[in-house]
């Protein structure tokens, strides 16, 4: 078995290219930062896959791969040099990629230390993914923001205009409807008024009818108290006559 150097040094590297091919390596923002001040664009050798930056694959093989070897060895990414020690978040631990063509051939006990690392960078990709995708949210809120008040100004800005092509015939047809709407609503309250005048004159009359029944009805209780006062004084005094007459 081979073990790697300090450097992280691959023993294949003079005839085997295999881990370039196809390649799913994400790369850290001081990965994109180092290989940009060597001269290349972003646009051209990175790829997003759900938030993560990757390495762009050009005819299924990495963009730096050139003629079986890499055109940036010196200034390749982190999670290159580590390879073939990957992160498995199934299994959570860090292990000997199976898809490397030599994995059998490295000693894993050799790469121990280096667990922690590869562990550390893992958690520092992640975290770069989930900061880069709030910013991204952040601004997505902002442009509909942006949109909705964009809207809302096209909104009143076309109704403004439509009040502006109202014409001048327009505005005193509806002034002529309006004024008919006041003559008829006029004419209902003078209806109503009216109607309201004749109810009280009525509620008048039998007020009066009522009161002069009350009067005659009242006449007429008071002559039978005369009445009743009458035969009460007439029974006093043929009492008081009977009471004189045994007397004597």
């Amino acid at each position: 078995m081979f073990t790697p150097l300090p450097e992280f040094y691959c023993p294949f590297i003079e005839d085997c290219f295999h881990c370039c091919l196809e390649t799913e390596m994400f790369l850290s923002n001081m990965d994109v930062s180092r290989i940009e001040k060597l001269g290349f664009s972003a646009e051209n050798f990175l790829e997003e896959k759900d938030g993560f930056l990757a390495l762009q694959n050009v005819d299924n093989k990495c963009f730096f791969l050139k003629e079986k070897m890499c055109s940036i060895y010196e200034n390749r990414p982190q999670g290159c040099r580590f390879y073939p020690l990957i992160y498995d978040f199934e299994q959570e631990r860090v292990m000997i990629d199976k898809l490397c063509v030599h994995h059998q051939d490295f000693n894993v006990a050799v790469f121990q230390p280096l667990f922690d690392k590869v562990l550390n960078f893992v958690l520092k990709l992640v975290d770069e993914k989930d900061h880069r995708l709030e910013e991204r949210d952040k601004i997505n809120d902002k442009e509909k923001e942006s949109k909705i008040e964009s809207d809302m100004e096209k909104i009143e800005r076309v109704m403004e205009e439509t009040i502006e092509e109202v014409s001048s015939e327009e505005i005193e047809v509806l002034e002529e409807s309006m004024e008919e709407e006041a003559e008829e609503i006029s004419k209902e309250i003078k209806k109503l008024e009216e109607d309201m005048k004749e109810e009280m004159e009525n509620i008048d009359d039998q007020i009066s009818i009522l009161e002069e029944t009350i009067e005659d009805e009242m006449k007429e209780i008071d002559k039978k108290y005369d009445e009743i006062d009458n035969l009460f004084f007439k029974q006093e005094k043929e009492k008081k006559r009977e009471d004189d007459s045994e007397d004597n």
